[in-house]
């Protein structure tokens, strides 16, 4: 995910999934790009945005979940295993669900198609190559 926002993990639901999932002994590796975490004009807000990703990052890897940072990735992309590919818009981690930007005229069009198969194996590794390539 572009963006990763701790307050978004908890209020989707998704950081008591992936504990759910630790818990089982399933690896996590959440992977994210650095400068969209922190990216800002000012230098003040760049230095807390700096934080609040440390912060995220420490929490998540203190429960055993991986982090990575990246340079310049911009994909939304879930996997699972070598046969789950999820690949879209939707920015899973950071997005807002207020109602108010629920309706139709008042948000971007995000979608992500889920895939599924052993023919998919090929495409992953090369993900996770690319990945690999731009990790700080």
């Amino acid at each position: 995910s572009p963006w990763l926002t701790w307050e978004k993990l908890e209020q989707t639901g998704f950081l008591t999934s992936m504990i759910q999932a630790r818990a089982r002994g399933i690896d996590i590796t959440v992977v994210t790009d650095k400068s969209f975490n922190t990216q800002d004009i000012s230098y003040e807000k760049r230095k807390a945005k700096q934080q609040r990703l440390n912060n995220a990052v420490e929490k998540l890897n203190a429960l055993g979940i991986v982090t990575m940072l990246v340079n310049r990735v911009h994909s939304k992309i879930v996997i699972g295993d070598e046969g789950l590919l999820c690949i879209g818009s939707f920015n899973w981690f950071s997005a807002t669900r207020d109602e108010k930007y629920k309706r139709y005229d008042t948000i971007r069009y995000d979608t992500s198609m889920v895939y599924r198969g052993e023919s998919l194996q090929a495409e992953i590794k090369t993900i996770y190559s690319s990945l690999e390539q731009r990790k700080l």
